[in-house]
């Protein structure tokens, strides 16, 4: 079957764990030469993909059923932009576990590997 993350409850019924790197935006090359204001709102697309996902499969996941997600933010002159807030995670149904931030010195995106457990 073919769809996106966010209809995975259409095909399944139930899963014990969920393990994705997901859609993090363009390249790297083009987040680095854009401004602070597209950044965000790449982030804020980015939060409704995984709000709509984290949604399909509270559905599917088991009490305890886990998810390893790869959420990414985002350098840019010294800040970084956060994609989706662990309160936001948490508000639909899910405990935070633990995360990873991983990037190369200097890299435009941080991949932020977490695990999250559902309530």
């Amino acid at each position: 079957f073919l769809l996106d993350a966010t209809h995975l409850h259409e095909q399944l019924k139930q899963v014990d764990v969920i393990v994705t790197e997901p859609y993090m935006g363009p390249l790297v090359n083009e987040v680095q030469t854009t401004t602070a204001d597209k950044i965000k709102d790449l982030a804020r697309g980015l939060d409704k993909l995984y709000r709509g996902s984290f949604r399909s499969w509270s559905q599917i996941l088991p009490k305890g059923g886990r998810v390893v997600i790869t959420l990414p933010s985002f350098r840019h002159e010294n800040h970084e932009i956060k994609t989706i807030s662990v309160d936001t995670i948490t508000s639909l149904g899910y405990n935070y576990i633990s995360a990873v931030p991983y990037g190369k010195p200097g890299a435009t995106v941080i991949r932020n590997i977490t695990i999250l457990e559902k309530n």
